[in-house]
């Protein structure tokens, strides 16, 4: 059976998402893994360009209402480049300049401009969001706990919150 397309606004809008542990598994009972989780959460946010509006950690799952902004303005260079150290550090967004500035020495405009335009490509939308927040949570959680295997079960779900008295509920 095919995915069903996730429901998603053209204007800024709010969602309901959940994402659950695989195997209803308890792994969020240690306080220092809640800690990274939203350390996690917050960097891939301010990369995505999407606000947390606010948020739920239980053991096993979490709740997120997030605000996704219209997607009007294209992100500068500049800005790219600063949310690329804000998500993966200043050593990788050092390295990501070198070899953008390589290919811009090189006049070589085309792989260059595609560097940038593959991390834009990333900004601005619910699901590009939730991939690179529980794929980096999941990095770090099977390095700490020697974790094998998926973290989340399945697809995160999310739900389009209309504004008024549903989003009032949420936030």
């Amino acid at each position: 059976m095919s995915r069903t397309n996730r429901v998603k606004a053209t204007k800024t809008a709010y969602y309901h998402v959940v994402s659950r542990i695989a195997n209803k598994a308890f792994l969020l009972v240690d306080d220092k893994a809640k800690r990274v989780l939203l350390n996690i959460l917050h960097r891939a946010a301010e990369f995505s360009g999407v606000d947390v509006a606010t948020y739920v950690i239980m053991d096993n799952h979490f709740h997120l209402c997030i605000r996704v902004p219209e997607n009007k303005n294209i992100v500068s260079e500049s800005e790219v480049i600063r949310r690329v150290a804000v998500l993966y550090g200043e050593n990788y967004k050092n390295a990501f300049v070198n070899r953008l500035n390589d290919y811009k020495n090189a006049n070589d405009m085309e792989c260059a401009e595609s560097m940038i335009n593959k991390m834009r490509a990333r900004m601005g939308d619910l699901s590009e969001f939730m991939k690179t927040f529980k794929q980096r949570f999941s990095q770090w959680y099977n390095r700490y706990s020697n974790h094998e295997g998926t973290l989340w079960a399945g697809r995160f779900k999310s739900a389009l919150i209309e504004h008024g008295d549903n989003l009032k509920n949420i936030i």
